[in-house]
């Protein structure tokens, strides 16, 4: 048993280009793609009329932790430099991070991720006080 996502507008990045398709999902894997798909018996049928369907975004450079670093008020004498702005600011919160405030972190970064179409991150992490 399928499930075809019918009707979407698909997006394609390399090269940019849209389609208006449907999928077949077997799996959790594409297994076919075009336009007006034959149902098979059993198939699940997702209406994605007016939807866009794309591939996953992916965050190379991100620090799930910063999510609590939002609205944070900076230092009352401006830095000067980048280090001035990790003396003063952020390592400052990496050694004031435990396990759950870091799972906390991560876990609504993450979500927010999720929310914005991005699938894949890389975490530049820090932790010093959570690290053995």
């Amino acid at each position: 048993m399928s499930e075809i996502l019918k009707g979407a507008t698909l997006v394609d990045l390399m090269p940019p280009r849209l389609e208006q398709a449907d999928l077949r999902v077997d799996g959790g894997t594409i297994v076919e793609r075009g336009p007006s798909l034959a149902l098979n018996p059993g198939d699940f049928v997702t209406d994605l009329t007016g939807r866009l369907v794309m591939p996953g975004l992916v965050n190379a450079h991100t620090r799930l932790y910063a999510s609590f670093a939002r609205g944070i008020v900076g230092p009352a004498k401006p830095p000067k430099s980048f280090r001035e702005v990790l003396d003063q600011l952020w390592w400052k919160l990496d050694r004031a991070l435990d396990h759950e405030s870091l799972m906390l972190a991560a876990q609504a970064s993450a979500a927010e991720a999720l929310l914005n179409g991005v699938t894949t991150v890389v975490d530049h992490h820090s932790s010093p006080g959570c690290i053995e």
